[in-house]
């Protein structure tokens, strides 16, 4: 029984060490979800001074995929609102990551991130745009047209950008000029969401690679006691 109960206690143990890995490319990123051929990677940066300031996820898909339909994919919960009526729920999705958490306001031109939250009982992770600052969006890889506009928003002209994918963390990011709706996946993109205080934007920092989710001390403690009663009866 002491065995059984050290066993428990140590494995209980191991719940709060999580190594954390620096994503240098695709290979570091633990947390995948989705199927296909194809591979990208989502970065979210709070910049609320908690630690790591940014967190990285995968995702596999095959056809067309969307930079908002990676981000739904991997949240556990999305709630699309309307605007500044969050109890007037329009649509809500379930994703892989019951850790993350999105918020999503509805406009006539589409979906707007309203707030993005990460909890994984050590950690709690939450900003919401719109009052105190929003959602930056950076990318790399892709492969489409924009139109262009000076600081009073007056048309410039069309542009375009095209980039091949990495699997290699981006040594640098680009605006992205589309929304997350409208961003076609290419094999190897990246994508990242920073959220400005202050509506100030920073640099995305290399992330973190978030963690697979571990068994709860619950289960590891029942686990210990059935194989504690199957070897007391083994022995009676």
């Amino acid at each position: 029984m002491k065995i059984v109960l050290a066993a428990s206690l140590l494995l209980i143990g191991t719940l709060g060490v999580k190594a954390q890995t620096l994503v240098q490319s695709f290979n570091d990123i633990q947390f995948w979800t989705g199927s296909g051929p194809n591979r990208s990677a989502l970065v979210l940066q709070w910049n609320d001074g908690g630690t790591p300031t940014s967190l990285a996820w995968g995702y596999r898909w095959s056809g067309n995929a969307t930079g908002i339909g990676m981000l739904k994919a991997i949240a556990g919960m999305t709630t699309v609102t309307a605007p500044q009526s969050p109890s007037t729920i329009l649509d809500t999705l379930s994703g892989a990551d019951s850790r993350l958490t999105l918020t999503m306001e509805r406009y006539g031109f589409g979906d707007s991130i309203f707030s993005v939250s990460f909890n994984d009982g050590l950690q709690n992770r939450t900003r919401a745009d719109w009052a105190t600052g929003y959602w930056a969006y950076s990318i790399l890889g892709g492969d489409f047209s924009y139109d262009t506009y000076d600081a009073n928003w007056n048309y410039i002209g069309p542009a375009s950008y095209s980039q091949n994918g990495s699997s290699f963390y981006p040594s640098t990011w680009f605006s992205s000029p589309i929304g997350a709706s409208d961003r076609e996946l290419v094999d190897g993109s990246w994508d990242a969401f920073s959220f400005a205080p202050g509506f100030t934007t920073s640099a995305v920092l290399q992330p973190y690679a978030v963690s697979v989710p571990e068994p709860s001390v619950a289960i590891l403690v029942t686990i210990a006691l059935v194989f504690f009663m199957l070897r007391r009866r083994a022995n009676a």
